[in-house]
């Protein structure tokens, strides 16, 4: 059923009349168009996919902590694809190339005098990678932790007191692994 909101077609409908049309909006623009009903063969390459969306979505539901999401949705600030949906576009690539997909845990980010310490747990052993400038997404310098660990912790130093920094966190495996926890800005005291 469309659901009509003022006169129709100047303001808005959005909906399905009697299988007969479908009233959307894309791009800012309204339009009207015959109903297609959907196929759907349900083949392997579907039902892969499927599998895929759903072990990434539940990854972010369910496994993925509240730093980790805020991570994410400040990476993807002001940009046309979300934070969630980042992720799960990241998860999903990972799992294609048969690569080993890890949420990471337990983030700590703690300003210091002129550094800030990065923590996180991961379930595999990774090298931690940070990734960090004064611009948000955009980052000149890289450091990394020397082997791999399950229980990361990074210091990154040499950094001005009172200049807002940008940090992409991050692990990296022997195979290339994922494991990103998203951006996160912090001010060293």
């Amino acid at each position: 059923m469309a659901k009509v909101v003022g006169p129709l077609l100047s303001v808005d409908a959005r909906g399905k009349v009697a299988d007969a049309m479908v009233f959307s909006y894309w791009r800012g623009q309204k339009y009207v168009r015959q109903w297609v009903k959907p196929s759907n063969p349900n083949t392997a390459a579907q039902q892969t996919q499927r599998t895929r969306m759903k072990e990434a979505m539940d990854d972010w539901v369910k496994k993925a902590e509240a730093t980790v999401k805020q991570g994410w949705r400040d990476y993807q600030a002001g940009q046309s694809i979300s934070g969630p949906n980042e992720f799960v576009k990241r998860h999903i690539a990972t799992d294609k190339a048969e690569r080993v997909v890890d949420i990471p845990t337990n983030v700590v980010v703690t300003p210091g005098i002129n550094n800030v310490t990065f923590e996180w747990d991961t379930v595999d052993a990774y090298k931690g990678v940070i990734s960090y400038g004064d611009k948000h997404r955009v980052y000149s310098k890289t450091q990394t932790e020397g082997s791999g660990v399950t229980s990361h912790s990074v210091v990154v130093s040499g950094l001005t007191t009172g200049v807002t920094y940008y940090f992409f966190v991050g692990s990296e495996g022997i195979e290339d692994e994922w494991s990103e926890a998203g951006e996160f800005a912090a001010v060293p005291t």
